[in-house]
């Protein structure tokens, strides 16, 4: 987004007008939530009761969570003053867990239709000209969270004042319907992250659980559950009775071999490649050249299906070789030759 025109480099169709740069002050009302003598402490909440009494749990990086919720009764939240929600209101955390977001909109308004703020959050409250929504994609942005960091003072537990936040900078639409359409296609991958997570999470449960029934418990030689057309009694083995050959480089690095790793080559699988059943080849791999390689790894290569398992930092993750490339084997990481006649009789 350039300084002078202030528009950023893709649009939708139709919008063309420039952005303008205004402070949060301008464009919402900021709020604070009741410090005072009234603020509800010990025996004054509930597990079930009136009005949601909002703790960090409940706001967090990705928007609101309802896992673990404390209310108060309608009386203590009569008694209080400012920072009851009202629909359209973008929380920001303040202080602690520092510049979480979240947007009470509808579907969240008929959800928990009461809610207050604890003493370390602010309401933002847009005026007629903003969408709330893309009060909080800013704020969610990368760039919101390097200014929420630029403005909040304290090393032990950083802090946000409600002074500083009206003076937060925000570039934004003149056009509210170029606010919606952002708001919306931002909300739209965010839901749709939010569905593949709970998946993910759901899948990760059925493997655990299935990863208890489905190997032997202690003493026994037959899982619970297992495929069909299989009755057979497991054997026991000692680990390393099923271990032809370990392949362990610890300790050695190119610099022993005389030599230092390349900008491309042959990956290096490390500990930070390694994870729990797969290897992340995100994690800034080291490369080595043809001559590094052969030096490193001849006689020792490794191929597809071998299992690798790290030793530390972390340690004790899982995988297996993914593929027939060539590969150096790293730091903190060996890797395990099985017996085959084991494995084809058992």
């Amino acid at each position: 987004m350039g300084t002078e025109n202030r528009t950023p480099e893709i649009r939708f169709d139709k919008f063309t007008d420039n952005w303008k740069q205004r402070q949060l002050c301008d464009i919402a009302e900021i709020i604070d939530g009741d410090r005072g003598i009234n603020y509800p402490n010990g025996d004054d909440f509930k597990e079930y009761g009136d009005t949601m009494f909002l703790s960090a749990a409940n706001v967090t990086k990705d928007g609101f969570l309802f896992g673990t919720c404390q209310y108060i009764t309608e009386e203590k939240s009569l008694s209080m003053g400012s920072g009851k929600l009202q629909l359209n209101d973008v929380v920001l955390t303040s202080r602690g867990s520092l510049g979480h977001v979240a947007w009470y909109h509808d579907r969240i308004h008929t959800r928990v239709p009461h809610a207050r703020i604890n003493s370390g959050m602010l309401l933002l409250r847009a005026n007629n000209s903003t969408y709330p929504g893309f009060i909080e994609q800013c704020l969610k942005s990368p760039i919101g969270q390097q200014q929420i960091i630029a403005i909040s003072f304290g090393s032990a537990q950083p802090q946000l004042t409600k002074k500083d936040v009206g003076n937060y900078t925000v570039v934004i639409p003149n056009d509210i319907d170029e606010q919606v359409a952002i708001s919306n296609f931002f909300r739209s991958l965010d839901d749709t992250i939010a569905l593949k997570k709970q998946q993910y999470e759901k899948t990760i449960n059925i493997k655990k659980a299935m990863l208890e029934k489905m190997f032997p418990k202690n003493g026994a030689d037959a899982p619970e559950i297992r495929f069909e057309g299989y009755s057979k009694a497991w054997t026991k083995y000692s680990f390393f009775d099923t271990v032809a050959k370990t392949i362990d480089f610890r300790g050695r690095t190119p610099r022993k071999l005389g030599m230092d790793w390349s900008e491309s080559g042959y990956i290096a699988l490390s500990a930070l490649n390694v994870k729990n059943g797969y290897i992340d080849f995100s994690a800034e791999p080291n490369f080595g050249s043809e001559e590094l390689y052969q030096r490193w790894m001849t006689g020792n290569e490794l191929r597809k299906g071998q299992v690798l398992f790290t030793t530390e930092a972390p340690m004790g993750n899982v995988a297996q070789v993914p593929d027939n490339r060539k590969y150096i084997l790293s730091q903190r990481t060996i890797a395990f030759n099985f017996k085959e006649d084991i494995w084809l009789s058992a």
